[in-house]
């Protein structure tokens, strides 16, 4: 039997609250949340790796079912995201790697990113993860930039200026 889009999205905002309610809150740590919202559920959708245009038309076309989430947060690799705003999402942004290139220092950008990755999945606790391109693993093994190594080239993530205060 095949739904119709309304009915679909009629019926998907309980079914996504029946699951999470069910599935147990893991929001205690879930910063960016009011405490209202964290009993509701959330969204993530990365869109790395993919144009402002192509981003914002494929939102539209997801906005019916999107809206059965209380809280959606786009992550995108672009400064350019008035349009998530004016279409009601919540916006974290990280340096695409055109930006990366411009910024003349040493970096790790993939020791950055994983760690920034890591902690908007923190603080923002998702039920649900959606991708539009590239997901973040893959966005950040694309990255380039100095490696961090020690004496005997084993790979270290002792920066002092990156350490994890998530914790």
């Amino acid at each position: 039997m095949k739904f119709s889009d309304k009915i679909r999205s009629r019926l998907l905002k309980p079914a996504i609250s029946l699951y999470c309610r069910f599935a147990g809150s893991r929001k205690d740590t879930a910063v960016l949340l009011s405490g209202t919202a964290k009993s509701k559920p959330v969204a993530l959708v990365w869109a790395f790796g993919i144009s402002e245009a192509q981003r914002d038309a494929k939102l539209q076309d997801m906005k019916d079912h999107l809206d059965a989430f209380h809280t959606v947060v786009v992550v995108c690799d672009s400064n350019t995201f008035s349009s998530l705003l004016q279409m009601g999402f919540r916006v974290e942004a990280v340096p695409s790697h055109e930006e990366q290139k411009i910024h003349f220092c040493d970096l790790p950008w993939a020791t950055y990113l994983s760690r920034r990755i890591s902690r908007i999945r923190n603080n923002w606790a998702p039920d649900f993860e959606f991708t539009l391109a590239a997901d973040p693993e893959e966005f950040v093994e694309t990255c380039k930039g100095k490696q961090l190594t020690t004496p005997n080239n084993t790979m270290t993530e002792e920066l002092e200026y990156l350490e994890d205060y998530a914790s």
